[in-house]
């Protein structure tokens, strides 16, 4: 009787704990639901496809105004060089009788003295390029900085060459310096309107508009090009000091009424 009492205590303990592990609902139910999270951590394929086209769809909201955000920061860093070489020739003009710095033109390059120094000219109709010291130049002393001379969207040429900016031939030549291949600045009090005349401009290439400079002048009545590097537009620092970006193919670049300043007097052609 003893064991037989026994045994069926062991099989009370046994049902006891299979109704408890197996047979209770609460333990099958508590098992689907793991089942069924498990199952929803993943994504469908609808839902993937979803994803993919809002991503593609900001993408090209975004992408673009970086690229723009980024063209303006090149033009803001393009306009403060520009400004800084007005203000280094303001400071030149202090030192030197209130005249504007000599120039460098075409294949007279080898000539000190000039704003700007070059060994050898190599002209824009050719794929080759001039290559600048700058260091050479009457404004490097005012400067100190080889980058102010290249802007930041002249990633071909200008970086180099060395320059993107050149001077305009309407503050020169008055009285060129013969047999010495420079031209003579101009003294500020010969300009009628300091605020409408413009000093430098960046220049292009017949060959590219986005190109720059081969000698550091802008020969207004010569066949040179202005660049169009920054938003179909050009970047301009007058003798006043103050700097503005103008579009390429309107307004007083187009009239050429911003190199002279309205003043037909000036001598523009100095050569």
């Amino acid at each position: 009787m003893r064991l037989k009492s026994v045994w069926i205590e062991v099989q009370v303990i046994t049902l006891s704990a299979l109704n408890s592990f197996v047979v209770n609902p609460g333990n099958e139910i508590t098992m689907q639901r793991r089942i069924l999270s498990n199952r929803r951590k993943a994504f469908t394929l609808i839902e993937l496809l979803v994803v993919m086209a809002i991503i593609s769809i900001l993408a090209s909201i975004i992408f673009p105004s970086f690229t723009t955000a980024r063209e303006k920061a090149r033009q803001i860093a393009c306009t403060s060089n520009i400004r800084q070489l007005g203000l280094a020739v303001f400071m030149y003009t202090e030192d030197n009788d209130e005249r504007l710095p000599n120039a460098s033109h075409g294949d007279t390059g080898n000539a000190q003295g000039g704003w700007v120094y070059y060994d050898s000219f190599v002209g824009g109709s050719s794929s080759a390029h001039t290559v600048f010291d700058v260091t050479k130049g009457a404004l490097y002393s005012y400067l100190k900085n080889k980058q102010i001379y290249q802007c930041p969207d002249d990633s071909v040429v200008g970086n180099s060459s060395g320059l993107s900016y050149s001077i305009n031939s309407c503050t020169q030549g008055k009285d060129a310096i013969t047999g010495v291949g420079l031209t003579t600045g101009d003294q500020l009090s010969i300009f009628k309107s300091e605020t409408d005349t413009a000093l430098f401009c960046e220049e292009g290439s017949s060959l590219d508009a986005h190109g720059s400079t081969d000698d550091g002048y802008y020969y207004v009545n010569g066949g040179d090009v202005l660049s169009n590097r920054h938003s179909s537009g050009s970047v301009f620092v007058f003798v006043d000091g103050h700097a503005k970006w103008y579009n390429a193919l309107s307004g007083p670049i187009a009239s050429s009424s911003i190199y002279n300043g309205g003043d037909t007097t000036l001598n523009c052609s100095p050569f």
